[in-house]
């Protein structure tokens, strides 16, 4: 699989969150084979309560399903207020030494009384290169648990699954109820993906499973507001990493005391601190003069019994240390997702997401940062965020702004010159809507002073 390559083409939401309906595209998407070989940015920006988490959090869903986990306990308040289920679509671009195959992969969740959420619906499409030229779209798997006769179309590829093995159709039944009960895949689930990848033998079915469910678990990251929240609480730095270990690449979150020493054991702290040592090399040109240097204490067991070491981090600027803790929120910010994007600057497959990428840092560096990444990087930037520096530094076909229409929350500015500040004209649709969508929901000076005096009477009765 190391000459795999899997891109993100386009997002699309319907009745999730508060997006009744939106898509976006990636840059790159409309391109011959949506992929050119270099970095592809996609900021989304707008007022608050527009939609720009949506998008992350879908993202953060489709990660847990194509891994095979079950949803979170609270999934069925993601479901739009006004419907009883939300459907979000995702397109993909993949490649290797032998083939170019656009798959499509949609999942559908609803309310359940007796599980809390169902997943209603599954269903993979692809079309591949045959002669030069796109082959029409064909489902790969369709599956709904609601499905009597068969457990998924197209019939043929059941039938053949069950007749190569009279105890596929059991086992695939135990997975039904299983995805059910633990709301979780039925696809990718470990009861059912096995099967679906050995019995399908024919349309390139395992080679597009497999794949799908290894970027989820080694290239997709999806960086949500509660990362930032450990961060602004001042007691912990999650450290998000991939790193190998065993012949396996693996991502998780290292989290970090920020208030005592913390206790890896062995294995763990040597990756901790070989990723230290990278991220050194990259931080010291972001902040000019700043290094992390690993204070060691010793030996120590850790709670599991295993052998490992105390340490704690210190920030370095020349000849003065100090801890960790008493850097700025936007240096801690930007050391825990640093790994992850300078495995991104490097790496085609991997899509990182990160919600409110500009919180604590500073927008000047912010602008550089990203400009540096559209120009030579490699893989996948998707982030939401507030500061209009970005508009100045990277490319229009980069920047999507979300609108006040929930059933279109998603637009690129248009009648956009090659000369256009596009923070100016940002503003400017702002102020005087020239967009085809309104991109913000007015607010009055007025209005906002005489609520102000008029709560501050009834406070003072």
């Amino acid at each position: 699989m190391n000459e795999l390559i899997v891109r993100l083409l386009s997002i699309e939401l319907n009745d999730f969150k508060n997006v009744d309906y939106g898509k976006i595209e990636m840059p790159n998407s409309n391109t011959e084979d949506g992929f050119k070989g270099n970095s592809e940015i996609l900021g989304i920006y707008g007022q608050n309560g527009s939609g720009k988490t949506a998008v992350i959090d879908a993202l953060g869903f489709l990660k847990i399903l194509m891994m095979g986990l079950p949803l979170p306990s609270d999934t069925a308040s993601f479901i739009g207020n006004l419907s009883d289920k939300s459907t979000c679509a995702f397109k993909f671009f993949l490649q290797d030494n032998s083939k170019q195959i656009i798959v499509n992969y949609l999942f559908t969740i609803s309310r359940d009384t007796d599980v809390g959420i169902e997943i209603e619906q599954e269903k993979i499409s692809y079309s591949l290169i045959e002669n030069g030229k796109w082959s029409r779209e064909t489902d790969l798997i369709n599956y709904s648990p609601r499905n009597e006769d068969v457990l998924f179309t197209p019939k043929y590829r059941f039938k053949s699954i069950i007749s190569a093995d009279k105890e596929n159709k059991v086992s695939l039944n135990v997975a039904k109820v299983v995805a059910k009960k633990e709301g979780k895949s039925f696809i990718f689930s470990d009861e059912a993906r096995g099967i679906l990848e050995d019995g399908a033998g024919i349309d390139n079915a395992a080679f597009i499973l497999h794949s799908l469910r290894y970027y989820a678990i080694t290239d997709l990251f999806v960086i949500k507001n509660s990362h930032s929240g450990i961060i602004k609480l001042d007691f912990a730095i999650p450290f998000s990493v991939k790193h190998e270990k065993s012949g396996n690449f693996s991502i998780e979150d290292l989290v970090v005391s920020l208030c005592e020493p913390t206790i890896f054991d062995s294995d763990t702290f040597g990756i901790f601190k070989s990723i230290v040592e990278e991220m050194n090399l990259v931080l010291k040109s972001l902040v000019p003069g700043l290094t992390i240097f690993i204070k060691e204490h010793g030996p120590q067991v850790t709670r599991a019994g295993e052998n490992g070491v105390r340490f704690e981090l210190l920030s370095v600027r020349g000849d003065v240390r100090i801890p960790l803790k008493y850097e700025s929120e936007g240096i801690k910010k930007m050391l825990s997702i640093l790994n992850i994007l300078i495995a991104m600057y490097n790496n085609p497959s991997i899509c990182m997401a990160v919600d409110e990428l500009d919180a604590g840092i500073f927008e000047y560096l912010l602008g550089e940062l990203l400009g540096v990444i559209e120009e030579s990087g490699k893989g996948q930037l998707i982030f939401t965020s507030h500061n209009l520096r970005p508009l100045e530094m990277i490319r229009k076909s980069s920047l999507v702004f979300t609108t006040t229409n929930p059933q279109n929350r998603y637009i690129r500015l248009t009648n956009v010159k090659s000369n256009n500040n596009l923070r100016d004209l940002y503003l400017r649709s702002i102020n005087i809507g020239d967009q085809k969508e309104q991109v913000y929901a007015p607010t009055k000076e007025y209005d906002i002073r005489r609520a102000f005096r008029k709560a501050g009477r009834d406070l003072n009765g």
